[in-house]
């Protein structure tokens, strides 16, 4: 889910995730500037595929997932086509004749295709591509896009190459539609980050994502005094410290109170102890603390 490509963007890329990014605000880019949603080019199977992919490809456009299936067996459906275009980057792409073709982007997942490994030039994976639109609360373009990943057999507890778990990357960069799929679906509420040793519901707090927050401390994460990452900070201490820095007459700080009263009401310690007493505790139970720059311990 990294969000940085490592293959070398040509303009005809950096002109998809242009108009990739666009079409989640509800306005198109291209390589030269903004233009409407009618401007975008029209893009068609056949100027990307040969052969039995663009059999699929046509397939998928008409809904016909029998047939799809049926072409599949021996057909590298991963590999990128003319100009680096790959299947599921085409059906994620505005432009095409079925815009937004979830079924197609399920099929896919499911015939073997992993969505964080189809590249889309300056935007990172597929998969990442599906949190990036917060932008418009009213555009679910991506969650469904995120959705129909998971019902084609993303498992929600899978993580990225640097192993980071899946529901941390939504609680970062996502919204709550995606935190709550995942969730329901089994994530691992208290999952952990592997370097740093933040939970979900750090992640949330970090990224102003109260609601997010809220929703994981009711299903379960942690927030007891021993819920500290590898630097000694709780949720609760990073909750205080957003209290303290968003204005009170900001509609954020009210959520983050009420955030706050759940953490309290569901027996965290408040007011929470500081990041050097929690280290302190830390060694004391044999663990090594990481010390932030500036501090002694």
């Amino acid at each position: 889910m990294n969000p940085a490509s490592h293959r070398p963007a040509s303009r005809f890329r950096r002109r998809l995730a242009l108009m990739a990014a666009s079409a989640l605000a509800l306005a198109a880019c291209t390589h030269t500037g903004a233009a409407s949603m009618s401007a975008i080019k029209s893009y068609r199977a056949e100027d990307f595929f040969l052969g039995r992919k663009l059999e699929i490809a046509r397939a998928l456009e008409a809904g016909d997932v029998a047939k799809a299936r049926k072409l599949a067996p021996g057909v590298d459906l991963a590999a990128p086509a003319d100009r680096d275009m790959t299947l599921m980057v085409f059906f994620m792409l505005p432009g095409t004749k079925s815009y937004p073709n979830y079924a197609a982007v399920r099929e896919l997942v499911a015939l073997g295709v992993d969505p964080d490994k189809q590249i889309i030039e300056g935007m990172g994976s597929a998969l990442y591509y599906t949190f990036i639109e917060r932008k418009d609360p009213a555009d679910q373009t991506g969650v469904l896009f995120f959705k129909a990943m998971l019902d084609g057999g993303l498992a929600p507890n899978s993580m990225d190459e640097d192993g980071t778990a899946l529901l941390l990357r939504a609680a970062s960069d996502g919204r709550l539609e995606h935190v709550k799929l995942l969730v329901e679906r089994g994530a691992d509420v208290n999952v952990k980050s592997k370097y740093v040793g933040k939970t979900a519901l750090s992640h949330a707090i970090a990224a102003v994502q109260p609601g997010a927050a809220i929703y994981l401390v009711q299903h379960g994460a942690r927030i007891d005094s021993e819920a500290f990452d590898n630097n000694g900070v709780t949720p609760s201490w990073a909750v205080s410290l957003r209290l303290k820095r968003i204005r009170r007459e900001h509609p954020l700080h009210a959520q983050f109170e009420q955030l706050r009263d759940l953490m309290i009401a569901k027996g965290a310690k408040w007011p929470p102890d500081p990041p050097d007493v929690v280290r302190e505790r830390m060694r004391a139970q044999g663990l090594q603390p990481a010390v932030p720059p500036g501090h002694q311990r």
